[in-house]
């Protein structure tokens, strides 16, 4: 295209904008690349323009290919919607920067530019690639991991045309919707249902393109292991002598002390040793902590990590790819990671809360409430069961409270607008979780009412100190002992045996002891 073509035809353009060829000088298919400086920034004006500037080129000399091609992306600009020629589907080659239509033109660093640029036959080619969508690219990298088996994400990079961080993030992408599973350097074929697969010599793997011959399974043979695979236990047998075992917990004051306790009794019986370290339910620390146990030469992993935003998806993710065994205790896998093959020993907190809901539908009660500590991470799983069991028993709509934790400054008055709420709602019964914060809601209440447990039942969730309680609290109870024992015994089974064990994700279900917060049965409704 010409630059004298939009200088014979000045009308199209508003006072003091200026024509200048573009920096480069000739365009890339024979023509002059051409910059008009200077656009109105009022959207109606520039439509205006553009549509004119269209249809200039259009009727103007040059390459008839280009102007047709350059008419329609200048039309597109003013319409907002996509234009075809009489030569197919215009390439987007355009960049309007002055407020840009949606989805029309990318920016560049000049504002109030429209810049025309002709098509590159010479570099189509290589800017292809570039230019395709994350969908797009990911239907390769998974029509390549098919074909081939295992691939190499420097291959990747090479063919797609993208960065580095580009193919990880879309092999990531794949990775988390249990598409294929990534490999260090590489990615592979998924295994559903087993652990996530290490490899040990990722550089004596031929290097494949995405149209190259695939790689057998045989191919891979001493290279790729389904488990998580250890120095000098190819051949699936624990290492000689003692196994040290990590395991980093959340706090160790309250809950986890009895869950620690019996992960460093089964050890013990297993022969092995137990090297504790604690975080603060961060997942920045989690991964710290994890990593100190790395260096320390742990063979085996137990983990209550964070779960909490993309943070914690991508502890978790990240945890999934150790080159040792890890089990989760009281976490499970979030949504976004459906296939992440980590063992885990948990407490079904949701048939819990559904316990103590039927304990008191039993004693009589129709309205059960529900108070809930905010920071904990159990307490969906609880409002979850509570919900269902009132639910399926057809009890009477109840609230559900969220409370700070015990002893914060607004305390006695979050109690106060709990308890006035239950008698304005006429709940004569709650679930509290948890221990600390049902005991200091029967404390309050003992100084103003409604007393506990003539006019108010509680249930505790915990039992940790909910026996030492005045009345003592009836309370639903997880076996935290038997927990870490079993979250330590699925770790030494993943140990002795890492290629062949499917992945374990077992549930205990707590247990409901009764004492004296919930009185004798009501012969009314409440």
């Amino acid at each position: 295209m010409h630059p004298q073509l939009l200088a014979r035809h000045p009308q199209a353009l508003p006072p003091g904008t200026t024509i200048s060829r573009a920096r480069g000088g000739r365009g890339p298919a024979g023509g002059d690349a051409v910059a008009v400086l200077g656009v109105p920034q009022h959207p109606a004006r520039r439509a205006d323009l553009v549509a004119q500037q269209a249809a200039l080129l259009a009727a103007g000399g040059g390459p008839s290919a280009a102007r047709e091609n350059a008419a329609a992306e200048l039309q597109q600009a003013a319409t907002g919607g996509p234009t075809a020629t009489a030569r197919g589907t215009v390439r987007r080659e355009c960049s309007v920067i002055a407020d840009p239509p949606a989805g029309v033109v990318s920016p560049t660093p000049s504002r109030g530019t429209l810049k025309v640029n002709e098509p590159n036959r010479n570099d189509q080619s290589r800017s292809e690639p570039t230019m395709r969508l994350a969908a797009q690219r990911r239907d390769l990298i998974l029509a390549a991991v098919r074909a081939n088996g295992v691939v190499r994400l420097a291959d990747l990079v090479d063919q797609l045309g993208v960065t580095v961080v580009t193919v990880r993030r879309d092999v990531t992408a794949l990775a988390d919707r249990g598409l294929v599973a990534r490999v260090h350097g590489g990615v592979t074929m998924p295994r559903h249902g087993e652990p996530q697969a290490v490899v040990r010599t990722w550089q004596a793997l031929p290097s494949q393109g995405l149209s190259g011959p695939a790689l057998s399974g045989q191919a891979l043979s001493g290279h790729v292991l389904s488990g998580h695979v250890l120095p000098g236990q190819a051949s699936g047998q624990a290492p000689p002598g003692h196994v040290l075992v990590g395991m980093v917990a959340p706090s160790e004051d309250y809950y986890w002390p009895a869950v620690i306790q019996g992960a460093q009794a089964a050890v013990g019986a297993g022969g092995g040793r137990l090297a504790l370290r604690t975080s603060c339910y961060h997942a920045a620390e989690d991964r710290r902590q994890v990593i100190t146990l790395l260096d320390r030469g742990v063979q085996a992993l137990l983990v209550a990590p964070s779960t909490d935003g993309p943070a914690g998806v991508d502890l978790m993710r990240w945890l999934g790819a150790l080159p040792v065994p890890v089990v989760l205790i009281e976490r499970v896998p979030p949504p976004e990671l459906p296939t992440i093959g980590l063992d885990a020993a948990v407490t079904d907190h949701a048939l819990g809360a559904g316990l103590a809901v039927r304990h008191l539908a039993t004693l009589g009660h129709r309205r059960v409430g529900l108070v809930v500590s905010r920071p904990s991470p159990h307490h969906e799983a609880i409002r979850s069961g509570w919900r269902e069991a009132v639910t399926s028993l057809d009890l009477r709509p109840a609230p559900v409270v969220e409370v700070p934790p015990f002893g914060s400054a607004d305390w006695p008055a979050v109690c106060d607008d709990v308890l006035d709420g239950c008698v304005r709602a006429g709940v004569r019964a709650l679930l509290v979780h948890a221990d600390r914060e049902a005991i200091g809601l029967v404390e309050r209440a003992r100084d103003r009412g409604p007393a506990v447990p003539d006019e108010l039942a509680v249930v505790s969730y915990d039992d940790e100190v909910a026996a030492a309680a005045d009345p003592p609290l009836t309370a639903v109870r997880p076996s935290k002992h038997r927990l870490g024992a079993l979250a330590a015994q699925l770790a030494l089974a993943r140990v002795a045996d890492p290629l062949d064990r499917p992945v374990h994700r077992v549930a205990l279900w707590p247990s409901l002891t009764v004492r004296e917060s919930c009185g004798t049965p009501r012969h009314h409704s409440a």
